[in-house]
């Protein structure tokens, strides 16, 4: 589905520049890259909560040495890795069995997630948690990335934020908890993304 000029603004925000580094006299290296296509079809997501949340899961994947570029919009003609929609009327499950997310991989020709913001903003307030823009930004940011990570083809892990039913606590500590192996596992799921940079080249 494609929005016409008149009907979306197209943003498109360089959150993190490609970064290389040099090891010795070794050609430096850029980091994996990968672009995400936000959606919010409903369009009932306050702008500041998405400024935020795309800062955030910007810098999450940066600590994780990943430069994840984000445009918002219907389409981005292809040039995306992965879609994210945010649905703001839809819930699903009951009581504490909330659905935070969803990833979607086949048969679609991109993977997509989708995230199901009053969920997220129900899990918050049933542990107490004050819903303001910064606060539901991170929540939503660590979903997203929950479900990206698992567009990527990495699966579900015992502790930290890659675990299944991620409460309040996971979703707004400062500190993000990944398995030992995390790291490893998403740069080798991203590596065909990895370009070798050539020494001298802007």
């Amino acid at each position: 589905m494609r929005g016409t000029a008149g009907e979306w603004a197209w943003a498109v925000l360089v959150l993190l520049a490609a970064s290389t580094a040099a090891i010795g006299d070794e050609q430096p290296v850029a980091r994996p890259e990968l672009v995400v296509l936000w959606s919010d079809p409903e369009q009932r997501v306050p702008v500041a909560v998405k400024r935020e949340l795309f800062r955030e899961t910007a810098a999450l994947f940066a600590s994780w040495g990943v430069t994840l570029r984000s445009s918002e919009g219907l389409d981005s003609e292809g040039r995306h890795d992965v879609r994210v929609v945010l649905l703001e009327r839809s819930r699903l499950g009951n009581g504490r069995a909330r659905v935070l997310g969803q990833t979607h991989v086949a048969p679609l020709e991109f993977p997509a997630v989708w995230i199901l913001v009053p969920n997220v903003r129900e899990v918050l307030e049933h542990a107490g948690e004050a819903t303001s823009a910064p606060v539901l930004a991170r929540a939503l940011a660590r979903v997203a990335a929950h479900e990206i990570v698992h567009a990527l083809g990495l699966g579900h892990a015992p502790k930290g934020l890659m675990r299944r039913g991620l409460g309040a606590s996971d979703l707004t500590r400062p500190r993000v908890q990944v398995s030992d192996r995390f790291q490893e596992d998403l740069l080798d799921a991203l590596g065909p993304r990895v370009r070798h940079a050539t020494l001298g080249r802007p």
